[in-house]
């Protein structure tokens, strides 16, 4: 069986990785049109949330909420969004995505919208600012 993106990404080291959870990992959303947007991914392959047993998920949803408090501290948006699609990727993941007065779908869901790629140094900075709330 072939490795889904995730998988790979988990056993390289990336420049976006924020930090290890306890199930998961943070890591920085290359696309930054939400300044701050995360993605929290499980540390192995699962596809579903009913696939992990409750310790399982409840260790997960912890990860989450650590990642959320750090997004809020770090960025101090009005919203939060939490999205865990898997339509593009097969492996349980959860995109946190802050939400500022100023976007252009404000009240509204993230998608569609624009994409924003950083300069590394931007990234570094983000992750930073990150992990000083973690």
């Amino acid at each position: 069986m072939t490795k889904c993106e995730f998988c790979d990404l988990l056993e390289k080291e990336t420049p976006l990785k924020i930090l290890d959870l306890c199930s998961s990992i943070a890591v920085l959303n290359r696309d930054q049109f939400f300044r701050g947007r995360v993605l929290v991914i499980y540390k192995s392959h699962i596809e579903d949330l009913t696939q992990l047993t409750d310790k399982e998920r409840a260790l997960f949803i912890e990860d989450l909420a650590r990642v959320a408090a750090a997004l809020k501290k770090a960025f101090n948006p009005p919203k939060l969004n939490y999205a865990i699609l898997g339509n593009v990727v097969s492996h349980l993941h959860w995109h946190i995505i802050p939400r500022y007065k100023n976007d252009p779908n404000w009240g509204r869901p993230p998608w569609p919208h624009g994409s924003r790629y950083l300069e590394q140094v931007e990234y570094e900075k983000v992750i930073k600012d990150i992990k000083e709330h973690l």
